[in-house]
């Protein structure tokens, strides 16, 4: 064998060393940076798509259903949104998307609600309110539940000492037609009560109970429950800032209600509050077990983003039908 012939070999030989060493050492670094499965489906870009996370992609979009993924064309179509999935998601990562504050939040508070999930929602669904809880609580707070005599009221308010407005408001209640128990177009024209006067001047409902607390002068609240039937109007009232005339739109009684009406209500209330209250429990649990520091200095000097917010304009309501409705 000449000695060119020999080179010829040697240089093969080397190249196919090293061509099967490359080979080998691709392999060997796939599995040194990634915990390389038995069986893979798909490659994208270096990323793995194995047997496994397919597997677990049929049962997140919906394998676990009857007839799912029983044909290839159906599992192709899996695939295929994957592969989309990794192709996308490699450009987006060149482009620094997947260190985006926004994104970063968003799998924050997705991975939060998975451990909640995880650790705290079954405990919460352990959570179990007995018939004897239902009863022993309505029976302590059965004056609660029923619903309280109300009555619906309207009201001309007219600011100030001058009592020439209220009094001409008054005269002109004769021409309000009979089937409306409001103040109708008298209290756009005459109140200066801007929340009722594009109502017919009606305030809403009104209980008479020392511990409610309403805007309304006390002389006005009285006028009202003294009044008896629906429609009847109260003289001129003088208070602190001006003078009212009030109208009982309508009135209800006081309604009892059985165990039976408010056990649901009831149930769900107290369930709802022993959730809270776990919850809130599980969380002091997890912050006493943490390790935190907090720059109150630093906190105080971060200036607002945005100047003050400023009061919402109200669009006056449309006026009421009969009976203030």
């Amino acid at each position: 064998m000449n000695k060119t012939i020999k080179t010829l070999i040697s240089i093969t030989s080397l190249t196919a060393a090293t061509a099967l060493g490359w080979y080998f050492g691709k392999q060997n670094t796939l599995q040194q940076n990634t915990v390389m499965p038995k069986e893979i489906v798909a490659i994208v870009n270096d990323e793995i798509i194995s047997k496994e996370t397919f597997i677990q992609q049929m049962v997140l979009h919906g394998g676990l259903r009857p007839g799912q993924y029983q044909t290839l064309e159906q599992k192709q179509v899996l695939l295929d949104y994957l592969v989309n999935q990794e192709v996308v998601f490699s450009k987006a990562k060149v482009l620094g998307i997947t260190e985006n504050v926004a994104v970063n939040n968003l799998f924050k508070k997705k991975v939060v609600e998975r451990y909640l999930d995880l650790e705290l929602k079954p405990k919460l669904s352990a959570v179990k309110v007995s018939k004897n809880d239902v009863m022993m609580h309505f029976e302590h707070n059965k004056e609660s539940y029923n619903k309280p005599a109300r009555r619906r009221a309207a009201v001309i308010f007219v600011k100030g000492e001058n009592n020439e407005r209220i009094i001409e408001a008054q005269n002109k209640i004769a021409n309000l037609d009979e089937n409306i128990k409001h103040f109708g177009e008298l209290a756009k024209t005459y109140s200066d009560d801007a929340n009722s006067r594009y109502r017919g001047g009606v305030i809403g409902w009104l209980i008479n109970h020392p511990n409610r607390k309403y805007r309304w002068d006390e002389k006005v609240t009285n006028a009202l429950f003294s009044l008896k039937n629906n429609g009847d109007i109260s003289p001129i009232i003088k208070a602190d800032y001006g003078y009212y005339l009030v109208r009982l739109v309508e009135q209800e009684k006081q309604k009892k209600r059985t165990l039976s009406k408010v056990e649901k209500g009831i149930k769900n209330s107290i369930r709802q509050k022993l959730v809270k209250e776990m919850k809130t429990d599980f969380i002091d649990e997890l912050i006493a077990s943490s390790d935190i520091t907090v720059n109150q200095n630093i906190l105080e000097s971060i200036k607002p983003l945005s100047t003050h917010s400023k009061p919402k304009q109200k669009t006056p309501p449309a006026l009421p039908g009969s009976g203030g409705k």
